[in-house]
């Protein structure tokens, strides 16, 4: 009976031992520690507004703007002036019309030989538009026809030597009409309209056809050969059809200060 008690003893106490060691395993584990939230990611930068695209206008006294009116800038009113607006910051319009030039470097004012052209190779254009063939009509230049396609691959590959980027433009020079000069000729340049096509295809430039737009519009040219402010204006916005690949729409804008991107001066 003495060992039965002892026994009970024994087994009360190593009970009292164990319970705190139960307790401990049985109870809730406290709940982990929520991750701390991700650091927001810093805003992307600003992107700085594209470079505006610079386009050469390469020509005779038509892209000079010979016909048109006069203001602060001595040709408000020619075509490159004009496109500049239309286009706004979007462009760097360059006017490089030079009087008298011809396409034909036995011409009487061959563009290729002549400071204008050095000044729009340096102007590094991304597109190039270029309207010359009207001097060339006269029959002392056009004696020299078989030149014609020759020199200008020649001209065009200037311009694509910049950059394989760059974008070329060749026109058909506007209908002549009854010209003060007699000797300007028509038919001449219908012998000329082809040659261009011909050139521009080689060289995989986009012809645009001013001569076409002009062809219901001839009372546009002031003198039978230059455009006057409206023919500009049609002059303007065939070659902006042809860049942009659609036509300008709504009124030309009035013109931009002079930091905001006027046309180059030509001569």
């Amino acid at each position: 009976m003495k060992k039965l008690h002892q026994l009970l003893q024994i087994i009360s106490i190593s009970t009292l031992l164990l319970a705190p060691t139960f307790l401990r395993a049985q109870a809730p584990a406290a709940p982990a520690q929520a991750p701390a939230a991700p650091a927001q990611a810093p805003a992307a930068p600003a992107q700085a507004p594209a470079a505006p695209v610079r386009i050469a206008c390469v020509g005779d006294s038509i892209t000079f703007g010979k016909g048109t009116s006069r203001g602060p800038d001595e040709k408000f009113n020619s075509y490159p002036a004009l496109l500049q607006r239309m286009l706004g910051r979007e462009a760097e319009v360059g006017n490089f019309g030079k009087n008298g030039s011809t396409l034909l470097n036995a011409g009487g004012r061959p563009y290729q030989k002549l400071p204008m052209l050095k000044a729009a190779l340096a102007f590094n254009p991304g597109v190039v538009v270029i309207q010359l063939g009207t001097n060339d009509t006269l029959p002392v230049n056009w004696a020299h026809k078989d030149q014609f396609v020759a020199d200008y691959l020649e001209l065009v590959r200037q311009f694509q030597a910049l950059t394989p980027a760059t974008r070329i433009f060749l026109c058909l020079p506007p209908w002549i009409g009854i010209a003060k000069s007699v000797n300007f000729s028509e038919s001449a340049l219908q012998e000329q309209l082809p040659l261009i096509k011909k050139v521009a295809e080689e060289k995989g430039a986009t012809v645009i056809d001013v001569h076409g737009a002009f062809l219901d519009k001839k009372n546009l040219l002031a003198d039978g050969l230059h455009p006057n402010d409206e023919g500009a204006a049609v002059l303007a916005k065939t070659v902006y059809a042809a860049i942009k690949g659609k036509p300008f729409t709504g009124e030309i804008p009035g013109p931009l200060p002079a930091s905001e991107g006027a046309a180059t001066k030509g001569q």
